[in-house]
């Protein structure tokens, strides 16, 4: 008897040291405790059987018990080392557990360490970020003005350019200007004392002046008429001819010089060619009174009485009392001197 009051006064006490030490005991001890209160149960049970047994039941019952309350113990030691091997493993899980959890706690409060520093170091990143943002966007505003004031610039450079270049047209038009009227100026000088020349009958000097005329000024119809004159002075006529026929490519309506050009033809002895000339000479100028003159000459060197004295009768309608005087003296009308019509046309 006193053996199971020890028995269970160890129970109750290792009961109460699990119930004080173990609040996170798990499922599994607390239905070990539920058994040993069956248990004890079972032992109160026993001892009544006991109790019978001391009131004098039979022996074989005392037997029964005997070995009732030596399996109970048995039971009773196997739930105590259960309850010890529990307990110690409960211990052990919470040791453990608490381990863990503080190792956790441990871990957590570095995540949160870390959590903190993370965000400071965002948070200083988001600034520098910010910051640097702004910076772009004042770069980038500089740089479209840059860009803006380097377009207006060049576009006042293409400006300038082109009024340079219209300058440079201008200059060179001007200048061209000048050296062309340089040359008209020199173009007219050589002209003029080519023209003197001719009036003092220098006609070699002369003919160097209109071609110096024509270097400078190639297209002075003029110029190249009064050359073919000169040159016709000199009898070259040939060469004569082709001066009156540049100057008539460059001035197709010059009267004059289908004059001269016929004069020439006359002096070869070409004189339905040179009648043509004058033609063309008066179809430009019908009162051209010279042209009708040599149309005369012509027919008279050609004994053409009629057509001579027609023409002749033209020219002095046209032209004045010197005209007559130069009939009766000019060669090409000898052979109609003594002629009575003649006689009358030029009194």
């Amino acid at each position: 008897m006193r053996k199971f009051i020890i028995i269970w006064t160890s129970i109750l006490i290792l009961l109460s040291l699990l119930s004080v030490s173990s609040q996170t005991v798990s499922q599994d001890t607390s239905q070990i405790a539920e058994e040993i209160l069956k248990q004890k149960g079972q032992i109160d049970d026993l001892k009544m059987e006991l109790e019978k047994v001391k009131e004098g039941y039979h022996a074989e019952a005392m037997e029964n018990a005997k070995r009732s309350i030596d399996l109970a113990n048995l039971m009773i030691s196997i739930l105590v080392l259960a309850v010890v091997i529990m307990t110690a493993f409960g211990i052990f899980s919470y040791v453990k557990t608490g381990q863990i959890r503080k190792k956790i706690e441990e871990e957590v409060k570095e995540i949160r360490e870390l959590k903190e520093k993370m965000k400071d170091e965002i948070s200083e990143e988001m600034e520098k970020t910010i910051k640097l943002r702004g910076e772009i966007e004042s770069r980038k505003t500089e740089a479209e003005t840059l860009m803006t004031n380097i377009k207006t610039i060049f576009e006042d450079v293409k400006r300038i350019a082109k009024d340079i270049e219209k300058a440079g047209r201008e200059i060179d038009e001007k200048k061209q200007s000048v050296d062309k009227s340089k040359k008209e100026v020199s173009a007219i000088s050589y002209f003029t004392e080519g023209n003197r020349f001719f009036s003092e009958k220098k006609y070699d000097m002369a003919i160097e002046k209109y071609k110096k005329t024509t270097d400078l000024k190639p297209d002075d119809a003029d110029a190249y008429n009064n050359w073919g004159a000169a040159l016709a002075k000199l009898g070259r006529y040939e060469e004569a001819i082709e001066k009156y026929r540049k100057t008539i490519e460059l001035k197709p309506d010059d009267a004059d010089a289908y004059n001269n050009w016929g004069a020439a033809l006359g002096e070869l002895g070409r004189y339905e060619e040179e009648i043509e000339k004058y033609r063309k000479a008066i179809e430009l100028k019908p009162d051209y009174a010279r042209a009708w003159y040599n149309i005369a000459c012509a027919y008279s060197l050609q004994n053409k009485k009629v057509k001579a004295l027609e023409n002749l009768k033209k020219a002095i309608e046209l032209g004045s009392v010197l005209i007559k005087e130069k009939a009766k003296k000019d060669e090409d009308f000898k052979n109609l001197w003594e002629d009575e019509d003649f006689k009358k046309l030029v009194e």
